[in-house]
């Protein structure tokens, strides 16, 4: 059995080149808590999705430095966050980010699929595991495992078919158990 679906994490929009921001710079360096107002900013703008942690590495005040932070946002997924400083100029640091990995909860995934395959089945099942983080990239594949109801396992490969978690899923045709 093959399905696709919708991204399991709604319109979540994560991969996002290009960014771009400004901060003050004090001595000889932006502080990772102006950086990090500014992606959270910027990433919720964007996304219409909250930032509920961020952190940032203080950016030295210099063409090229690199720009380091780690979040989570509101649907549970954890953002790997890298950039540089693009131009330092009146005393404001100018810098381009990315969201560079992301990783979603497994348990998301495991609902959205065992849902829909229920659906085009016709019969409930007893539940559906997947991995506990999924990283959210186009062509990543994990394998999950369905229960029935009659205690029977089978594997479920889930295939993503986007960044912000499209996914295809395929069943396989025997039971482990």
């Amino acid at each position: 059995m093959e399905l696709r679906h919708l991204p399991a994490l709604g319109a979540l929009v994560i991969a996002m080149a290009g960014c771009e921001a400004s901060v003050s710079i004090g001595d000889d360096s932006a502080s990772g808590d102006e950086i990090a107002e500014n992606v959270r900013a910027e990433y919720e703008k964007r996304t219409g999705v909250a930032l509920e942690k961020i952190t940032c590495d203080e950016a030295e005040g210099e063409k090229g430095a690199p720009i380091r932070c780690e979040a989570v946002n509101a649907k549970d997924v954890e953002l790997d966050i890298g950039g540089e400083v693009t131009e330092v100029e009146d005393g404001k640091v100018r810098f381009r980010w990315t969201v560079e990995e992301a990783l979603a909860p497994g348990a998301t995934f495991a609902d959205a699929a065992r849902r829909r395959l229920e659906e085009q089945a016709g019969q409930r099942a007893k539940g559906m595991t997947c991995p506990d983080r999924i990283r959210l990239r186009e062509g990543e594949q994990v394998r999950c495992e369905l229960e029935t109801l009659d205690d029977k396992r089978f594997g479920v490969t889930l295939t993503l078919t986007d960044a912000s978690g499209g996914f295809d899923a395929k069943v396989d045709d025997a039971p482990t158990t």
